[in-house]
């Protein structure tokens, strides 16, 4: 019996899709006024880098530590950066004190935020 089967009783269906999650919708999701972004930070990295998409949440990795908020103001500064808006645009809506965030991308849609990071590498 794999790990996965010992979770759950069979036959018992999972809730549903959880909020970031690729059956969701992935990283990204539209909402009126532009896009929320589910992110998974990794602070005190050895180089600033967009990792890819996994488990329904953008990776990202910053040399900032995780002290003061000063790594969510550098993913905010990483973040406009790349995605050529004002940082001082992007909201940070849940996530204050953890590696999980989600971010709102105001007067961008999904597919024209994740086209514009796709540009950048």
């Amino acid at each position: 019996m794999s790990p996965r089967d010992r979770r759950r009783p069979s036959g018992e269906a999972a809730a549903g899709p959880q909020p970031g999650s690729p059956e969701a919708g992935g990283a990204w999701r539209d909402v009126p006024g532009g896009a929320l972004l589910a992110v998974r930070l990794q602070p005190r990295a050895s180089r600033n880098q967009l990792l890819g998409e996994q488990a329904g949440a953008l990776r990202i990795s910053l040399t900032t530590p995780p002290v003061e908020g000063r790594a969510n103001r550098d993913l905010l500064l990483f973040l406009g950066k790349l995605l050529r808006i004002p940082p001082s645009t992007l909201e940070l809506r849940q996530g204050a004190h953890s590696r999980d965030k989600l971010l709102f991308v105001p007067g961008l849609t999904a597919t024209e935020a994740r086209l514009r990071l796709d540009a950048t590498h």
